[in-house]
């Protein structure tokens, strides 16, 4: 067995429950990390009336997708930025650092992520709204399942 020292084995005993309160509810990929517990900013509220957290929308003309769309031709959007449009169906109930999209029993996940690669949150009862993400769509993550890593989300006020 090799020697440990405490502030390694703190750091580790740390990271695994930060890591636990995050997945409580479905499993994240490796590349996105969890920062359970961290303070989340209020989100802003845009002309339109809806919350935005991230980044604004970007403002060139871009057709919005659904989840649907996404799951019908993962291989063509693979890659790609796209501005999806649907109904949040889960949140990360330890930070608020996730949500995802469920459409005929496939889930698209949706990590929030601003352009320095910082981690953002969104309010953690926001199940059953309205949201618009622009983000770069994964047709299969290091976890298997379809995700989206957003820079910008607007959700609808209901």
């Amino acid at each position: 067995m090799f020697p440990r020292s405490r502030p390694v084995s703190f750091a580790l005993v740390l990271s695994l429950f930060a890591a636990a309160g995050c997945l409580k509810d479905e499993p994240v990929s490796e590349a996105h990390g969890s920062e359970a517990g961290a303070a989340a900013d209020p989100p802003a509220v845009t002309e339109d009336g809806w919350l935005m957290a991230g980044a604004a929308l970007p403002s060139a003309d871009l057709t919005a997708v659904t989840p649907a769309d996404l799951f019908g031709d993962a291989a063509g959007f693979d890659g790609q930025a796209v501005l999806v449009e649907g109904t949040i169906t889960k949140v990360c109930q330890a930070s608020g650092c996730w949500f995802s999209f469920q459409q005929d029993g496939e889930d698209l996940y949706v990590f929030l992520e601003d352009a320095e690669g910082e981690m953002f949150y969104v309010p953690k009862d926001i199940a059953g709204r309205q949201v618009r993400v622009h983000g770069t769509f994964s047709a299969e993550s290091d976890a298997g399942k379809h995700e989206l890593i957003a820079g910008a989300v607007e959700i609808a006020q209901n």
